[in-house]
């Protein structure tokens, strides 16, 4: 349906910002229209919009697609598909 959002709970694959090591972290996130995903940080501490900044190349494990992020709102981002 055009211009209906889908939510869900999902798994971001995301690089660590130093280690580079891939680090998983569960995340509510909705799907626009455009098939990109919007996702936001819960809590001040969280790491991954951190690592996000510094390695914005992602996936969303329910979707299985690679995704480029960036951030749009203070720790809040837009995942295009690549």
């Amino acid at each position: 349906m055009e211009g209906t959002q889908v939510s869900g709970i999902g798994t971001l694959y995301a690089r660590g910002r130093r280690s580079g090591i891939e680090r998983v972290v569960p995340l509510r996130y909705t799907v626009t229209p455009g098939d990109g995903v919007l996702i936001s940080a819960g809590g001040r501490t969280e790491q991954w919009p951190l690592n996000l900044r510094a390695h914005p190349d992602c996936q969303i494990a329910s979707h299985r697609r690679r995704y480029r992020a960036a951030e749009y709102a203070p720790r809040r981002f837009r995942l295009d598909p690549v």
